[in-house]
């Protein structure tokens, strides 16, 4: 199983990006190493991942934090999203900032 997840240290929050069970077609047999022409396929369906932009929701229990226009690679079979590692950063700087509010509802565009 890999998990991708977003750690922020100082503050101890974390955020899974993506859950998935690697494919033999896929993955090399360490289950690390892609095979370069899997390299823009989704590792779920083997459909085509494109650039596109997505919205990131996160209830923090006492409100919902909204971040629309989030850069990230889509599946254009199944749906599925990824981010990178850059992006996640500053969505967690835009969660902080949001549970800093105490607001319970906030809507943001990326930035």
């Amino acid at each position: 199983m890999h998990v991708v997840v977003a750690i922020n240290k100082d503050v101890f929050f974390a955020s899974i990006i993506t859950v998935y069970e690697p494919s033999p077609e896929i993955f090399e047999s360490d289950f690390k190493t892609k095979e370069s022409k899997m390299k823009n396929r989704c590792p779920l369906c083997e459909g085509n991942k494109t650039e596109g932009t997505i919205t990131y929701t996160v209830d923090l229990g006492f409100g919902v934090v909204v971040v629309r226009g989030v850069p990230a690679k889509i599946c254009t079979q199944c749906g599925e999203e990824w981010i990178d590692a850059s992006v996640a950063r500053s969505l967690e700087t835009i969660v902080l900032s949001a549970k800093a509010k105490h607001s319970p509802v906030e809507v943001v565009g990326y930035h």
